[in-house]
């Protein structure tokens, strides 16, 4: 029985997956004005989106020298989007808290002024 994760294929499927080079190219927006050598011998990993079973899929591909062959990685956006709107209600939530106990804490020093104010008018 062939390994699956929770989070979806495991090796054995994840091998049979083969890539026409030109569905890449397709893919990867930084390599259109490379040659296919130039894509090879750079450093940089490529970053590409592709969308496959009805899922979205965020990629990156590297050409290793050493061993002639692409290395690939490819996650889904599903738990990438969750991860970062987790993060950005944090932030959002902090920022308007501050905003909430700042405008509080000047609320409080307005009125005792304006209160402060009235009895030096009446003395």
């Amino acid at each position: 029985m062939p390994f699956i994760s929770e989070r979806g294929m495991g090796p054995e499927q994840y091998s049979k997956l083969h890539y026409q080079a030109q569905t890449l190219v397709g893919q990867i927006p930084q390599s259109e004005n490379l040659s296919p050598a130039d894509t090879q011998q750079s450093d940089t990993p490529y970053t590409y989106r592709i969308h496959r079973d009805q899922k979205n899929y965020l990629g990156a591909a590297q050409f290793n020298n050493r061993f002639q062959m692409w290395v690939m990685s490819e996650t889904l956006m599903r738990p990438l989007w969750v991860t970062f709107f987790k993060t950005a209600l944090l932030y959002v939530s902090i920022f308007f808290g501050s905003f909430l106990a700042l405008f509080i804490i000047f609320r409080i020093i307005a009125v005792a002024e304006a209160k402060r104010l009235k009895e030096l008018m009446y003395l």
